[in-house]
């Protein structure tokens, strides 16, 4: 049995063929939930074995995953693209599977799926990355705003890699650092670069924070001291750029008399 979750967790995902250890507790379902998603199940197996993935709703699950599967977007992907996401997606299920209410979490997954689709670069970071699309399937079944979040900036999934640090936001001075070496890697001629660095930190660690909040890593009260740090870090930060480069422009303010 430890052998079998092992392959499941660990190694299963990277193996080209994309097939479990024959013989291996739940190899049936595996191979059963593949069939799913290529269209290799029939409606009598399909709504039986959604059911016992523990959807309430089975009918409603399969919907979504036909539309998935039929959408322009899935259509339109490379060869590349659809292999990948053909990897992906059995595990993407799986995964779903293990949650106590896999119901809600299924379409915000399937809406982010969707939207990073073109992407191939994220479908091979979820299907190389077991450990992230466990926290990314946790995630969209505690919270439909940090579902959002991860659609809207797919960036944020790279924070899935380690839970580590995704459920431990730092505090003032950590934050004071991370940002510094941000900002380190560009010019800071470069205001619109240095914008761009700055919203994305701001989206990252706001990610954290409610991470570590929706999984009960982060007590109730420390939550507005995360936030709060976070807004004067980072209004601190914008002062200082908005003076240097008024600085730069116009030389030091002065007053004097007329």
């Amino acid at each position: 049995r430890v052998q079998a979750q092992f392959e499941q967790v660990f190694s299963a995902p990277q193996r080209e063929d994309g097939e479990s250890l024959q013989g291996a507790p739940g190899a049936r379902r595996s191979r059963m939930i593949g069939q799913l998603w290529s269209m290799k199940l029939g409606e009598k197996e399909t709504l039986p074995l959604l059911r016992e993935m523990g959807f309430d709703d089975p009918a409603a699950a399969c919907e979504g995953i036909e539309a998935l599967r039929d959408s322009p977007v899935t259509r339109s992907l490379s060869e590349t693209g659809r292999r990948r996401l053909d990897r992906l997606m059995p595990l993407l299920l799986g995964a779903l599977a293990e949650l106590d209410q896999p119901d809600p979490a299924l379409p915000r997954a399937l809406q982010l799926v969707k939207t990073i689709a073109r992407r191939s670069v994220y479908l091979s970071l979820l299907v190389e990355n077991p450990l992230a699309l466990s926290q990314l399937v946790k995630l969209c079944e505690a919270s439909a705003w940090i579902s959002d979040q991860l659609t809207r900036y797919p960036l944020l999934l790279d924070e899935l890699l380690d839970p580590r640090a995704l459920y431990a936001p730092p505090g003032r001075e950590g934050l004071q650092e991370e940002l510094d070496q941000e900002l380190a890697q560009f010019p800071l001629e470069d205001q619109e670069q240095v914008l761009d660095r700055l919203r994305q930190y701001k989206q990252v660690q706001t990610l954290r924070v409610a991470a570590a909040d929706i999984m009960g890593h982060l007590p109730l009260m420390r939550v507005s001291d995360h936030l709060t740090w976070l807004a004067e870090v980072l209004l601190e930060r914008v002062l200082k750029l908005s003076w240097d480069l008024m600085v730069e422009r116009h030389g030091e303010p002065w007053c004097g008399a007329p």
